[in-house]
Order: structure tokens, then sequence, then C-alpha cells
């Protein structure tokens, strides 16, 4: 106890005392003499957590307005008959039950023996130790929603005594214990709660009676076999829910769904409700299906889809993070896929390649964003691609349009490379460029339009992707005008750009592909800040060839060499082009 000081807090009370900082004392100990029978608690906090003391003679606790946070194991004051509480910060109830006012948690259940029932109305949390010792064998009015329950709530109490049934223990509407042995533990219908700490690990099979306890509780693991059996109320997202968590799982009983090949369905097996995450493999929905619930398929391992001929919809990210996902038979009646409702339907999918059928109407709001897409095929027929719907798609290079789109979204191909379309939409440059925040590797989309066929028109253009947005309207008027024969238009589109390097980018290869003086000279311009910004971001090959375009002086050259110092490969391709200009300059007459 030298670490301490001793405190005389009441005759027969010795205190042991330790400064914890801001002038903030606690108890750690204490010695009561046996002739004390009331213990009046003051000033300090309490935290006797540890303490492995009992005073069987104390049968009166009285917490004084001065006191602070307590923490008092019921095995110290086995035999306590009353508590009295002077402090705003805690309430009695029933003399001995010891509950926090503000939270409504149960600290403590003092000396209550077999005859005597607890009545839980108002509590709403129940701390560890709090039933320690309680040889009370009911709990009352333990039927409220929910009660949160901490681990070691009902150590050392009669209710961890009892034997177990059906694999369970309860105490009043909380489940404090499983047997690990047992083939089938069943979760009984008045459950409201489960203890924290259970270990669902070596359950084998779980079958729930009710789900109420799942609506506040988090539980990570849960067995690889689930049977849910009646539960009216459940909804579909909580369906979802648990097949996210369990390797098999099974509806019966149930008015509402049903269950096959572990895919949970509608009672009539007309909307797809849940799908178990760690499903593998091919599915194949069945005929008479015409809607897949909203993140049905989400999470899920399978590799491949086919849809029934009576599907209609397919709700927001309903196969989204499926990373094995790598083909779709979109079957022959789907023809939408995503809505205007209906969000991120394959969201960051493994989807490769994809192509639709013929009566596929539209795409919907980032129907595919972030998913692995290398080659698409859009059907003709197809009318609208929705917002983001392939933003950051970052391994597809190329898309074509059908002449049958009529409206494309917002960035719903600003990650792609190069877009083939057969006309020039109003919305078409909106889509292909990035918002102002976002970031690419990409400095351009390179647009064809392949319109005016009565002269053989088809055109590139080269349009930076961050196109300023006050520019979009002069680059989309010009477009217009060059198809409709107004002009002959200029590929100076670069110069649009609110980036300096997508600037510098985009003209470079206008020159490359189309031999313009104009972006040559920018170009010339700006060579040795490209030259520098391929040096630090390790472009070695664009360095060498655009040293190799031989649009550059030979004083040019040499003042690019001060920039290879510490590059002897790039250093050394200078050197050979300033050699092969020499040589070349000594036949010039």
């Amino acid at each position: 106890m030298d670490k301490y000081i001793k405190y005389d807090a009441q005759p027969g009370v010795v205190l042991y005392i330790e400064n914890k900082g801001s002038n903030k004392e606690c108890c750690y100990d204490l010695d009561i003499k046996d002739d004390v029978t009331e213990l009046y608690l003051m000033v300090f906090d309490f935290c006797l957590d540890d303490n492995k003391k009992q005073f069987k003679n104390v049968s009166k606790i009285v917490i004084l307005d001065t006191c602070g946070d307590l923490c008092l194991p019921n095995q110290m004051f086995p035999n306590v008959k009353e508590v009295i509480s002077c402090n705003n910060h805690y309430v009695v109830k029933q003399n001995k039950l010891l509950l926090n006012k503000f939270n409504r948690s149960l600290i403590n259940v003092f000396g209550w023996n077999t005859s005597e029932a607890i009545d839980m109305r108002g509590i709403e949390e129940i701390e560890g130790g709090a039933f320690w010792g309680c040889q009370s064998r009911v709990l009352e009015n333990c039927d409220t929603d929910y009660i949160k329950c901490k681990e070691h709530a009902f150590d050392g109490s009669y209710f961890l005594e009892q034997p177990f049934s059906n694999g369970v223990k309860m105490a009043g509407c909380i489940v404090i214990a499983l047997d690990k042995t047992a083939d089938n533990v069943v979760i009984p219908e008045e459950t409201r709660c489960m203890a924290h700490g259970l270990d669902f690990s070596q359950i084998k099979k779980m079958t729930l009676k009710t789900v109420k306890f799942c609506r506040n509780c988090d539980y990570s693991e849960l067995p690889e076999t689930l049977i849910i059996d009646g539960c009216e109320d459940i909804d579909w997202s909580e369906i979802q829910d648990l097949a996210e968590r369990v390797k098999h799982i099974e509806v019966i009983n149930n008015k509402n769904f049903v269950t096959q090949d572990d895919i949970v369905y509608n009672k009539t097996m007309t909307t797809v409700v849940a799908c178990l995450a760690e499903k593998t493999g091919m599915v194949k929905l069945p005929e008479g299906v015409t809607k897949i619930e909203r993140e049905a398929f989400r999470y899920c391992e399978i590799n491949s889809v086919k849809f029934p001929s009576t599907l209609r919809l397919i709700s927001d990210n309903a196969f989204a993070d499926c990373e094995n996902l790598k083909t779709i038979d979109f079957g022959c009646g789907l023809t939408h896929v995503g809505s205007s409702v209906s969000w991120y339907t394959f969201a960051s999918s493994g989807l490769e390649k994809i192509s639709f059928p013929r009566q596929v109407k539209s795409i919907g709001r980032g129907a595919f964003y972030g998913s692995q897409l290398k080659e698409i095929t859009l059907n003709e027929g197809l009318e609208i691609i929705g917002e983001d719907s392939f933003m950051m798609c970052l391994w597809l290079e190329s898309i074509s349009i059908p002449k049958t789109v009529s409206t494309i979204g917002r960035c719903a191909l600003s990650y792609v490379k190069n877009v083939y379309a057969e006309h020039f939409t109003e919305d078409m440059l909106t889509a292909i460029i990035l918002p102002p925040a976002a970031r690419s590797s990409q400095s351009f989309t390179v647009l064809t339009i392949d319109a005016r066929e009565d002269v053989g028109i088809c055109k590139t253009f080269y349009v930076p992707k961050h196109l300023k947005y006050k520019h979009i309207n002069t680059v989309k008027c010009a477009i217009f005008d060059f198809l409709a024969g107004k002009n002959d238009i200029t590929n100076r589109f670069y110069m649009y750009s609110s980036s300096m390097d997508e600037k510098q980018d985009t003209a470079l290869a206008i020159y490359k592909d189309c031999k313009d003086e104009q972006a040559k000279e920018y170009v010339k311009k700006y060579a040795v800040s490209m030259l520098e910004r391929y040096i630090e971001t390790e472009r070695y090959d664009d360095f060498i060839d655009f040293v190799n375009l031989d649009i550059l002086s030979s004083a040019r050259l040499k003042s690019i060499l001060q920039i290879t110092e510490d590059a002897p490969v790039l250093a050394a391709c200078v050197l050979d082009k300033l050699k092969t200009k020499d040589n070349s300059q000594k036949f010039v007459i």
C-alpha cells in the first residue's frame, strides 16, 4: 500500500487513495472492520473491479452527492440489503439495484436471494459483473425491444449455473451462454438480445425463432449454417445481412420468403431477395423472376449469372462488389440495366467483357462504376447511357456508341480513352470529361465522330479530360458546325484545358497524329518543362519518343542535356539526336 495515501473515511473504514492527475483522486482499495454495517461512499472515484476482498457484515451502502465514478464488485458486499443514493448520477431501484441515471445502465445487483424477482423495467444496459453473486431466478419485465448486455454481465450468478436448453442459457429475454457441443442451437422467440462476447465460431448450426436481437446487435461471426424458422416480421434487408455472414441459409415456415439453392426469394419466387456471400460458380435464375432486390448478390463469389426472360428490374447495387463475376447472360427480357431509381447495379464487379442484347434500352446510373471491364459491345436500340455508367472503368480502352443513343449522362465515359460515335450528341462532352476534382493518368479522350455520310466525313477530336466547363459550349458548337459543313475545324481544344500538363500532352498527341503546326509550335515552346516532367514521373519512353520527333533545334537539345545529368540513357538519346542533326547539316548547301 506504499504507493497509496491512507484516508480515514469513517470510523472503521480506511480508503487507499491515488491521485490520477488534474486533482482527481481514486480509491483502489479499502479495509472495513467487522463491526461496520453501513458504508458511506464520498468524494472519490471508486475503482475496485479487481479487488478480491469481502465484507460480509456490510448491509447498507450510501452514495453521497460528492462521490464520483463507481465500480463496486458485488462479491465484495454479498449481504447488502439496502442501497441509498444521494447522488445525481445514480439511482436505486428495489432498494438494491444500482443504476447509472443518465444511460440507464445496471451497475450492481446486490444480495438478491432465490425468492426475490428483479424488475428490469427501464434498464437499457447491463454492465459487466453486475449480477455476480445474484441468486435470483426471475427477471421481470425483461421483454423490451432491446437491452444491451456487456460481456461477463451474468458471471457468478444463478443464471449461468442453470442447464442448457436447446443449446442456450437465458436470463429473461437475454441469451447469456451457448452450448458449443449442441448439434443445433435454437434461439427462442422471446430473445431480445445476446450478451456481448458470445462465441459463435464453433457452433455447427443455429436456428433463429426471432431476429429482433439482430436489429440492435452487431455479431460479425455466425455459425456456418443458419435456419430462419418462422420470424414472420423479418424483412429482406435483415435476410441479406445474415446471408452475408454464413455459408448456408434456409428460411422455413415463413409466409413471405422461401429458399432454393442458398438463394432467398419472396414466397411467389418472383423476386430475388438475397444470395449467400460465399456462393460460388454459376447462378441461373428460374423463369418467373421479375425483380432482383437491392444488394441481393452484393459481395457474392459467383462467377457467372444467367437471367430469365421474365426479368424486368435489377435494383441498386444488386451485383456490386462481386469481384469474381466475369460473365452475364442478360437473357431476352431485360430492357433496363439499372434505371433512374436503380443505381450502381454492377459497380466494382469483376466483369471484363459484356455484350448487351438488342432489347436493352437504357443503362442506369453508375451501372458498371469501377468494374474491370476491358471490352464492351453496346446494342443498336440502346437509347440512354446513365450518369457515371462506366466511370472509373480504368481498363476500358474504347467504346462505340450506337446511333440510337440519344442521352449520355455526366461522366459516363470519362475514363474511356477512345470513344467512337455515329453522331455527336448535346451531352457527349460532359460524358467524356472528368469532374474538376477527379484525377486520371489520361490527359485526353480521342473522340471520333463518323458522320456526314454524304461526303464521307470521319473526324477525330482530342478533348482534354479537364476541359473547362465555361468552354464546353464553345467546343460543342465548333464540332456541330464542322459536322454541318459550316467550318473546317482545327484541332486545338487543348487550349481549353484547366491543366497545363494536360494541355501539353494533348497538343503533343495532336501533332503526332495530325501534324498540326500550331500544336507543334506549342509543344516546342514548352519542350523543356515537358521533358522535365517526364523525368520526374519516370516516363522515360515518353522522353525518348519526344526527342526522336525531330522538332527541336540543336541549341534546344544542348540545353536539355542539363536536365539529363542523372539519367545516362536519356542523355545518350539526346546526344545521338544532336549527332544526327550535325551530320545532316553538313550536307545542307
